[in-house]
């Protein structure tokens, strides 16, 4: 018990130091904690002093890198300044320079012109005096000619004189021994034994004559060379009278009447008289057709003396002929040839190796193979793999008539220019139904404008045309804003502004009526004063594909046979199922007899409209009807604008509406009709 109590109070006692320790550590840890703080606190303040001392030293930098940036930036504006001074020094010194040169040039070029036009005007006085002397040579050989041959002329006049007078006194003679015979009562002997020898066998029928023809050829000239000749027309005729002796003279052989002279066989030599055949004038021969025109011009005959008698029309060796191409219809609009020229500079004839590949085609084949439309200018499909032009020559007359060829197109917007090349078909001339040919692959090249005078210059057919065509189809692209501007150009007095066109142009092309009247005359105005013009393209052949031009043809063949076929199912299914004969019986069930029917006529309807029309031909069955059906091509039916009447409406037309693009052609639309 005493140990527990001892160990009880040792516990308590070391419970007591324990106590005092923990109070201590208490105190020391309070301390500790306070002195932490205040570290904490000095720490807190030495590092704000340093972040201020650092923001100033950062200020402070900050401060001199603006001032070293700023005069950076000064040096290098001023760096700037000095080399573009030097750029404008240098540019300026290269103007100079490229001014000098062309003075230079220009000088230069004036020098050569103007020695260029020496040695032209040298040349042409060279040229005029070899013409003036060869022309003084032909006229010097031609007097020679003519002085020999009138010589020979005169040699046969003369002598032709002296056969005339002894015929005469031979006359003479035997009718003074006639009228003694008679005076003798002897009676009148026939006149066949007046003289044995004599051909007159009619001496006294009063105007019994007999003519004979020979040739007298014509003498050459032996110096020189001259055109051959034609013969000379020599008659001999008689006639006598049975009355006085007829006086010949010498006046009696003229040029422009035939000498009747006696002829014996006693003369010496028989008496003639030399026809004069009218020295031709220049001949012009100028013929105007579809097909060519012709131009033969003859040069002048050369002067020589005055004869009696003179050489027939004498052919010349040296005829000119110019061939032109076909020039279209007065409804076509002609180019002047300078404009033509001009337009067509830069242009050539493309060499087409191997040679290109005769072709015939219609126009539905670009239908079948392509899509395209039957009518219109150009077309292309969406994808841009296929770009076809079909023009006419009605509206162009100076394009390709020949693959590879150049051209010209008459256009009113330059889109095409924009979506080179197209595959361009020409029309084949001198066939009875409109036939294609393919020229070739072609760029198209704005050259320039038609301008007012040469458009007013045209006939009134090519005006009215155009004219018509602009303000009453149904337009597209440049052509619609054209439609528009003049639209609004009449009705405002001003020239509208971008908005207007687009406005005016949107609603034309939804609803096909402009906001105000257009008539023909309007755009015939707008054209000739300049406000509007018709573009010149050139065409310029840049291919050939001879794959694309069999397959045409193949295809052209494979139409022809379907074509053939659908023609002949027609006149089958005629015969066969609209014309059967019907039996009609009475109520009794008698029958009233049989009613023939008509044979079924075939009737060959014209397709050939404004363009000729393709196929020719369309075969149509019809039955025995009182009143036949009239059949009528659409590419025949004009889209005409009723101004005064419907303020703008076009007329209708039918159940399909296809209208040109542009001009274009009518194009191989055969197919196309409206029953009226």
């Amino acid at each position: 018990m005493d140990e527990l109590q001892i160990r009880i109070t040792q516990l308590e006692e070391s419970n007591r130091a324990l106590i005092a320790e923990r109070d201590k550590l208490k105190k020391l840890a309070t301390l500790y904690q306070e002195a932490a703080f205040q570290e904490k606190l000095n720490t807190l303040e030495i590092t704000e002093k340093y972040d201020e001392k650092r923001a100033g030293e950062l200020e402070q930098h900050r401060v001199q890198w603006e001032a070293e940036r700023m005069k950076e930036v000064e040096k290098m504006r001023k760096e700037m300044g000095h080399m573009v001074q030097e750029w404008e020094k240098k540019r300026e010194n290269e103007r100079k320079a490229h001014e000098e040169e062309k003075a230079r040039l220009e000088a230069q070029h004036a020098k050569e012109k103007v020695e260029w036009e020496k040695d032209v005007e040298k040349l042409r006085v060279e040229m005029e005096c070899s013409a003036a002397l060869r022309l003084d040579e032909e006229c010097r050989r031609w007097k020679d000619a003519s002085g020999m041959q009138k010589a020979r002329w005169e040699e046969e006049r003369s002598e032709l004189q002296r056969v005339i007078e002894g015929e005469r006194l031979r006359r003479v003679t035997l009718e003074a021994q006639l009228l003694q015979l008679q005076k003798s009562g002897r009676g009148v002997q026939n006149p066949d034994s007046v003289t044995a020898g004599s051909r007159d066998a009619s001496m006294t029928t009063p105007h019994a004559q007999r003519t004979t023809i020979r040739e007298i050829p014509t003498p050459q000239p032996t110096h020189s060379p001259s055109p051959p000749t034609q013969p000379l027309q020599v008659k001999q005729e008689m006639q006598l009278c049975a009355g006085q002796p007829e006086q010949l003279t010498s006046n009696d052989v003229s040029a422009s009447s035939t000498a009747i002279i006696d002829l014996s066989r006693d003369s010496p030599s028989p008496s003639v008289k030399i026809e004069r055949t009218p020295t031709p004038v220049p001949e012009v021969i100028s013929i105007d057709s579809d097909d060519e025109e012709l131009t033969h011009h003859d040069p002048p005959s050369m002067p020589h003396a005055s004869t009696s008698t003179s050489l027939s029309a004498i052919p010349t060796s040296t005829s000119i002929i110019a061939i032109k191409k076909k020039q279209a219809k007065s409804e076509a609009f002609i180019l002047s040839s300078a404009r033509r020229t001009q337009y067509l500079k830069g242009t050539s004839l493309y060499p087409i190796t191997p040679s290109f590949i005769p072709i015939s085609i219609s126009r539905m084949v670009l239908t079948r193979l392509y899509g395209s439309k039957t009518m219109g200018l150009h077309w292309e499909s969406s994808d841009d793999k296929h770009k076809l032009m079909t023009p006419s020559y009605e509206w162009n007359p100076d394009m390709p008539r020949a693959p590879g060829e150049p051209g010209l197109l008459l256009i009113t917007y330059n889109d095409v220019a924009k979506k080179n090349p197209w595959a361009l078909f020409y029309k084949l001339e001198g066939s009875k139904t409109v036939r294609w040919g393919y020229a070739g692959e072609y760029v198209c090249t704005e050259v320039g404008n038609v301008m007012g005078e040469e458009f007013a210059e045209q006939s009134d057919i090519v005006k009215h045309t155009w004219g018509t065509n602009v303000c009453a189809r149904r337009a597209e692209g440049a052509m619609l804003h054209m439609r528009a501007r003049m639209t609004l150009r009449k009705h405002l007095n001003r020239a509208p502004t971008e908005d207007e066109i687009l406005a005016e142009a949107s609603k034309i092309k939804r609803t096909n009526m402009p906001s105000y009247n257009l008539t023909a005359q309007d755009v015939v105005d707008s054209l000739v004063s300049g406000e509007e013009h018709i573009k010149v393209m050139s065409l310029q052949c840049v291919g050939y594909s001879h794959d694309r031009a069999r397959q045409l043809q193949a295809e052209h063949e494979k139409w022809e046979v379907d074509e053939a076929a659908k023609k002949s199912r027609k006149v089958k299914s005629g015969s066969t199922s609209k014309f059967k004969s019907k039996a009609t019986r009475n109520d009794e069930g008698k029958s009233k007899g049989k009613k023939r029917a008509r044979e079924p006529s075939v009737e060959v309807l014209s397709s050939e409209g404004e363009d000729g029309g393709d196929e020719g031909q369309e075969v149509e069955e019809r039955a025995s009807t009182p009143k036949r059906r009239k059949t009528t091509r659409l590419s025949t039916l004009p889209v005409r604008l009723s101004e005064e009447a419907s303020g703008g409406k076009k007329d209708d037309v039918g159940r399909d509406e296809v209208l040109e693009a542009d001009f274009g052609d009518d194009g191989d639309d055969s197919d196309f009709y409206l029953d009226d």
